[in-house]
């Protein structure tokens, strides 16, 4: 039993740090920092054209 209560309150905080990192968000989405513009040009923060991520 301590050793299922173990288990269970390490993949919680695991599962917490990963939401706090924003790795992963409540929706369930992936958190991307970089991407490419591409098709486009950057006007300050907002691609017109089309996001990517990047290739390499």
């Amino acid at each position: 039993m301590r050793t299922w209560l173990f288990v269970i309150a390490t993949l919680a905080a695991l599962a917490a740090m990963a939401w706090a990192s924003d790795t992963v968000t409540l929706q369930g989405e992936w958190t991307v920092y970089t991407v490419e513009c591409r098709q486009g040009g950057w006007q300050g923060q907002h691609c017109n054209g089309h996001s990517l991520p990047p290739t390499g």
